[in-house]
Order: C-alpha cells, then sequence, then structure tokens
C-alpha cells in the first residue's frame, strides 16, 4: 500500500522568502538550452582600482578588460538594447578562516560599446568589429572611473543570471533617480551621494591586523554556454584602505575562494539534470578547526555565480545525537535595502539537519554574493556534501529545486531513532526520510492474520496511554494519519508512505508506531503496539 502526504497532512506551509525586487528579472524561457550561443566565450581580466570614503563607508571600483577567445563575436549594444554584458565586481576578506563578501550588493555597469583593440595577447590579434560587437580575439577596456558611472549602473536584481537577459521598460536605467514614469529610453540618473548605487565596503572590514583582502570581477553575458563561463571571472588580492586599493600580484581566472581560500575544501555544483545544466553554479568552501575541547568549528562560504533560482535553504547533513552550538551566518544587503537591518538568516539543529533559513524579511541568496554558514559541532569533519534549494517560483523549465555540492560535514551519518516502548509488535523503518522519498514501513512478531496500522504523527504530537493495548507503560501514537494492512500468516507486513517533494518539510520529524489488532476472545481478541521511530527529514 502507498500512500501520498499532502502539506495540510503535516501542517507544513510552501517556503516563502522575501524578495525585495522592484523590477524582477524575465522568466526563464521553456526552450532556454538551445538558445545558448556555441562559441560564445567571454575572458574578464582586472586592472586597477578608484575609491572615495564618505562617513563611514568607502565606495571602490575596478578597471576590468574583455577578452574574446571564442569563435563568435560578442554582443556589446548600448541601452535601450538589451544586447550587451553586465560587469560585476565584488570585494572580500579572508579573517580567521572566514572568507567573506564585505562589499555590498552593489549595482553592476551596463557596457556599452567596444573599442575592439589589442589588448588581450593572443597569438592571432584582434580580427575587428562594429562598435557594437566584441571581434574575435578583440579586447574592451572599461577603466575604473568609467564602472562606476552612475548612469549605466543597475540592480543585478533585475538580471536573469542563468540566461543573461534583463527588461529594459521600467529597469533602474529606464525610470531613473529619483525615479520617473518608464518611457522606454534611459533616464537622468541623480545619485543622493558618493556611494550611493556603487560597491562600498564598510570601514570596520578595512585595515584588520591579520587579514587578507581581494577582488572578484565577473562578466555576465547573454546565453553564454555554462561551461564556458569560468573564465568570465577573474580575482586579485588586493591592498585596501579606506581611500582605494591597490594590486598585489598577478591576477587569476576563475572563482576567487578556489584560487584564495588557503586551507579550505571548495567545490561548485551547476544545477545539472543527467549531466546537462539546467541553471547556474554554486562553489562552497568548508573550513573545519579542531577547538581542542572535542568539538570543530566548521565554517562555509557559498558563492552563488549565476543561478537564477538562488539560495533560499543551505542545509547540513548531521544526525540529532551530535551536539550543535554557536550556529551563526552572514549574509549580503541590497543596495537602499529597507529590511537591512532586520533580514539576517537564522539556522537551526533540526532533525537530522542543520538548516539556514532567511529571516522574515531577508532576500535569498541572489547571483554574484557570498554568504557564510557556521557552527560548532562535537563530530570529526568526513567527506559528505551539503544541498543549497532554490525559489521554487524562480524554478527554471527542466531544473531540479536544489543543488548538491560536495563538502565536509560531521562525521554522524543521519538516522532514524528507535524510542523503544514496544509491547510486542517490531517495528522498523528501512529508509532515511528526504523530501520526495518512498520511506519503507516494516511490522513483525504479531499475530498472523490481524489486521494492522501504521500510526504516523508529524513533528511532537501527544502521546496517550491506551491500557486495552498492554502495560500501562506502553504508549500508543496519536496519529495526524493511518495506514492500514494486513499482516501475512507470519505476521509480518510491509508498507510504504511518501514524503511530499518540498523543501518546507526538512527539518519535520515524523513519529510512527505499528498496531495490530486480531478481532475475537472476550473483548477485542489480541491487541499489540510496537517500539515508536522518530523520523527526521533531511537531505
Amino acid at each position: 500500500m502507498r500512500i501520498l502526504l499532502s502539506l495540510a497532512m503535516v501542517s507544513v506551509a510552501p517556503f516563502v522568502a522575501a524578495q525585495n525586487i522592484s523590477h524582477p528579472p524575465p522568466a526563464t524561457p521553456a526552450n532556454h538550452l538551445s538558445l545558448f550561443v556555441t562559441g560564445l566565450d567571454i575572458e574578464g581580466n582586472m586592472g586597477g582600482f578608484s575609491g572615495t570614503s564618505l562617513g563611514s563607508e568607502t565606495a571602490i571600483s575596478m578597471s576590468t578588460t574583455a577578452c574574446n577567445p571564442g569563435s563568435v563575436e560578442g554582443e556589446w549594444e548600448s541601452n535601450p538594447s538589451v544586447n550587451h554584458p553586465l560587469i560585476n565586481q565584488m570585494y572580500c576578506r579572508l579573517y580567521e578562516n572566514r572568507f567573506e563578501q564585505i562589499s555590498n550588493y552593489g549595482y553592476g555597469k551596463h557596457s556599452f560599446g567596444s573599442t575592439n583593440s589589442n589588448g588581450c595577447g593572443y597569438r592571432v590579434g584582434c580580427q575587428g568589429a562594429a562598435f557594437n560587437r566584441l571581434g574575435l580575439n578583440c579586447s574592451d577596456t572599461y577603466g575604473s572611473g568609467l564602472n562606476w558611472n552612475r548612469g549605466d549602473l543597475g540592480p543585478l536584481t533585475e538580471w536573469n543570471s542563468w540566461t543573461g537577459e534583463f527588461t529594459f521598460f521600467g529597469s533602474h536605467i529606464d525610470t531613473g533617480y529619483p525615479e520617473t514614469t518608464p518611457n522606454g529610453s534611459p533616464s537622468s540618473i541623480n545619485p543622493a551621494n558618493s556611494m550611493q548605487f556603487r560597491q562600498r565596503i564598510p570601514h570596520s572590514k578595512i585595515g584588520t591586523a591579520g587579514a587578507t583582502y581581494f577582488a572578484m570581477g565577473y562578466y555576465l553575458h547573454k546565453w553564454e554556454p555554462e561551461g564556458n563561463r569560468e573564465n568570465n571571472m577573474v580575482n586579485k588580492q588586493i591592498s585596501l584602505s579606506t581611500t582605494g586599493a591597490g594590486s598585489i600580484g598577478s591576477q587569476l581566472y576563475g572563482n576567487v575562494m578556489e584560487d584564495r581560500y588557503t586551507g579550505a575544501r571548495v567545490e561548485s555544483s551547476a544545477n545539472e539534470v543527467g549531466g546537462t545544466a539546467y541553471d547556474g553554479r554554486f562553489y562552497v568552501g568548508v573550513h573545519v578547526s579542531n577547538n581542542g575541547d572535542g568539538t570543530w568549528h566548521y565554517e562555509y562560504a557559498v558563492h552563488n555565480r549565476d543561478n537564477h533560482a538562488g539560495n533560499v535553504r543551505f542545509v547540513v547533513p548531521c544526525s540529532t545525537t551530535a551536539t550543535v552550538t554557536n550556529i551563526g551566518t552572514k549574509d549580503v544587503d541590497l543596495d537602499s535595502d529597507p529590511f537591512a537591518a532586520t533580514n539576517d538568516w537564522t539556522g537551526t539543529h533540526a532533525g537530522n539537519c542543520i538548516i539556514f533559513d532567511p529571516g522574515p524579511n531577508a532576500r535569498p541568496q541572489g547571483w554574484n554574493t557570498i554568504y557564510n554558514f557556521w557552527f560548532d559541532c562535537d563530530a570529526a569533519p568526513t567527506n559528505g556534501s551539503v544541498e543549497i534549494f532554490g525559489d521554487i517560483s524562480r524554478l527554471n523549465p527542466g531544473a531540479n529545486p536544489s543543488v548538491v555540492v560536495a563538502s565536509d560535514v560531521p562525521n554522524v551519518a543521519p538516522a532514524n531513532e528507535d524510542l523503544g516502548e514496544g509491547c510486542g509488535l517490531d517495528l522498523s523503518i528501512t529508509d532515511i526520510a528526504s523530501p520526495g522519498a518512498a520511506v519503507g514501513i516494516n511490522v513483525s512478531n504479531g499475530a498472523p492474520g490481524a489486521s494492522a496500522a501504521a500510526h504516523i504523527a508529524a513533528y511532537d504530537n501527544s502521546f496517550a496511554l491506551f491500557p486495552p493495548f498492554g502495560p500501562t507503560t506502553c504508549t500508543i501514537l496519536t496519529p495526524d494519519f493511518v495506514l492500514l494492512f494486513p499482516l501475512d500468516g507470519g505476521g509480518s507486513a510491509s508498507t510504504t508512505f511518501n514524503i511530499p517533494n518540498d523543501n518546507g518539510l526538512i527539518g519535520v520529524q515524523f513519529h510512527v508506531q505499528g498496531a495490530a489488532l486480531l478481532v475475537g476472545g472476550p473483548v477485542l481478541g489480541v491487541a499489540e503496539l510496537s517500539n515508536r521511530i522518530r523520523v527526521p527529514v533531511c537531505p
């Protein structure tokens, strides 16, 4: 017998996180896999920096150069055309084994044309192209001053980071600042001060003794294949002061954590189905240190390079038998976010998981951000994986609801917990519960031919004594629902129940108990109860 649980049965509402986006990105079309341009390959490069200080913050910008090592020209058209890249920046700090983004969720640079210069150093030189194209083997440099010119800066939240598309009408550049009625062409942008819309770093994060600082640039180009995007990222170690930044050493291509997170394990995964990417890539860095008191400190840094669904739940597997303390998070705020003071993420050890969720006013983790999650645990690290769940309202057609990334996790396997209290009937659960899984229920040692049932309750429902079913020390579970099935001639039977494929169930604990009744005898006949098993839901 099989039964599909409904959300109503377990009183769980679908998870919804506040987006705080006034002009949302375009949805991913159903045929998106067929629209990526074979041979399109944009390479990012980084130059010098500009900076200015106001109050307790420093605004900073980098010079970037795009190169085209691909086999097709890049599109470099100016607004109101949507066929151009967005140039993105990020500034990070490595301090006491935590790799964190210290810049805000500042705006990206809308490119508007290419000089098609010969600055890439390729063996074959620039082949030339029109101003609104990046030619083969050609370069296009935007200085640090041009990259923070507010007339071409726009929110990253307006862009679909998987497809590289945005809608101009109604966008920040269309409506201008202060905001006017959309008219389909660029409007005047008059920032309130020298910091607004730019990449900003609090002075409290600058000049930390023992810290190392880094910058990363990233070009997002419409319909560039996922497999060609690694060299869109470029990073440098930098010196950072309240008045600006300088380069230390040479640039490196690729993710900044892969290159710079000393002592950490860094792995990545895109949202893949059958080896084909259906949404963008997450990088997860983890650093585990021995506290010297029988516990370990786990530091996770999650970089969303270009995943459109984002991160609305980060889950680390960890058994209920482990002791977990010092849970903490650090997110990145939107520019001018009205909820900035109250939108922190939260973490909890629930069931077989350590679950990190946005708070009531918090945003999902958007693209081109690094979020941090940490805790202490009395279990040493082992090889495993973590899971990142996307916003279900933004899942791309064909994509999985989550991305699994290899990582170090506490060495305590998620397990069901036998709570005992049986009265003759034996119960076993053969599977670990996770969203979408079928969980096997087995009962044995009952009266042959008896009518049996599995009592299932969600969360920690009340447990009532029912003396006719055995000794007064044996409790019968008050169920949310019951599965009915007959015992065979040997007094055994098996059934299953399905966990709904909904990440809102992660952390829910089901309690399962078997019961059997053989009609006859002076009253009801033989009645038996099994032990009770707690089944936490975790990836």
